[in-house]
């Protein structure tokens, strides 16, 4: 009987730890389905005034105060958006051809004229870690004649 109660025992922990890898795979897939929806409901225009982000695109620079102020904040809510994209990428949550389409998005902004104004003049120091920051500027300096600006690719955005 002692030999037959390890055996089960055995069994017993076996199937206990296949539950437990079970509920893990399955919390973890709940946990990337979270962070994506998360990625695709969050809308990095709301609640920004949309013509001030089209004329901060064109030349942040010819923007007067309370407007470059405005853009100013939608870059900020922009690259949060892509460091937390980053970060669940490093844990796995979000995929790595999520984390490749925003550093191109990203990118399609700050290669937009008044977008690279705003970077040089302070505005790359938001991106969080110097290694995020060189490698964001890397893809645009590999891809720089491949990135179609935000509001070149959007027309209608291209306005004074």
């Amino acid at each position: 009987y002692a030999t037959l109660a390890e055996v089960a025992g055995g069994i017993a922990i076996l199937v206990s730890l296949i539950y437990v890898g079970y509920q893990v795979r399955q919390s973890n897939r709940f946990a990337t389905a979270e962070n994506m929806r998360f990625i695709t409901d969050s809308s990095v225009f709301d609640p920004f005034d949309f013509a001030t982000i089209a004329r901060g695109m064109n030349d942040f620079n010819g923007l007067g105060l309370e407007e470059q102020g405005e853009f100013h904040r939608y870059m900020f809510k922009l690259l949060n958006h892509y460091n937390v994209i980053v970060e669940t990428r490093k844990i796995g949550l979000v995929t790595q051809s999520t984390l490749d389409n925003w550093t191109a998005g990203v990118a399609t902004v700050i290669v937009t004229n008044g977008g690279e104004q705003w970077w040089l003049g302070g505005g790359k120091s938001l991106i969080g870690m110097e290694e995020r920051r060189s490698a964001l500027e890397d893809y645009i300096l590999k891809k720089k004649d491949e990135i179609t600006p935000f509001n070149k690719t959007f027309q209608w955005m291209d306005i004074q």
